[in-house]
């Protein structure tokens, strides 16, 4: 049907990206509000002895793990939402990505926060060492490697094609690439049973990595879509 003063032709249109924009870059700065001390925790605990941190910093520790992982959803969308619809096939294969990861290390902690703590209360029973986040051989830890090591390796290589050739679209596909190979290498080092190597490799992609990545990235999409910028009214 052809469009008509009643009718407006909305394939003309443009889609507003600044809601997109805000919304990433909001994510971004919590992310990264969240992953610095994060990583200053972890930090800590390695140079007092290693892992598992004692209370309340384990606590701290899974609270700060949760909110991060739930705040790369969001910002992982407005990603998606802004790029180019030629390349977009990667940037929601990569948010699909990112939101399996998000539920692997949420539930992983909720875990922690919840049963693994109340049933360290009274005693332990027999068989909490299989659900504790830190130990390994343990299931949770399993899934907190599936969700930041593999599922967020491959997010990070799934997004790469989504980015120009600009410098800073480079700096970013850097920044993803050498965060993917951190955290594929810690899965290949714990499917070999090195656990050891695993905690001293994958953590560089899952965390300074990752917070390096959010801030080139909340940068391009700010130079890309500045807050001045307007949306293309449709003609009356």
């Amino acid at each position: 049907m052809p469009a008509t003063a009643d009718t407006p032709d909305t394939s003309r249109s443009l889609e507003d990206p600044r809601l997109a924009v805000r919304t990433g870059v909001t994510a971004a700065v919590v992310f990264i509000a969240l992953g610095v001390p994060y990583v200053a925790g972890v930090g800590v605990t390695f140079a007092q002895g290693g892992f598992p941190p004692a209370e309340p910093v384990s606590t701290l520790l899974h609270v700060l793990v949760m909110a991060m992982a739930l705040a790369l959803v969001p910002f992982w969308a407005a990603v998606h939402a802004t790029t180019p619809p030629g390349r977009r096939v990667f940037s929601l294969a990569s948010l699909s990505c990112v939101t399996m990861m998000s539920v692997c290390v949420v539930l992983n902690r909720f875990i922690a926060l919840t049963a693994v703590h109340y049933a360290a209360e009274h005693g332990g029973p027999a068989g909490l060492e299989w659900f504790l986040p830190y130990e390994w051989p343990s299931l949770t830890m399993a899934l907190e490697v599936a969700g930041w090591g593999l599922f967020f390796g491959i997010a990070c290589l799934l997004l790469i094609p989504a980015f120009g050739s600009s410098r800073l679209d480079r700096a970013v596909t850097l920044t993803l690439a050498l965060s993917a190979g951190f955290c594929l290498f810690g899965v290949v080092a714990l499917m070999m049973n090195d656990f050891t190597l695993m905690s001293a490799v994958a953590p560089i992609g899952w965390g300074p990595g990752a917070v390096t990545a959010c801030v080139l990235i909340a940068l391009r999409m700010r130079r890309r879509h500045p807050r001045t910028a307007t949306p293309r009214r449709l003609p009356s």
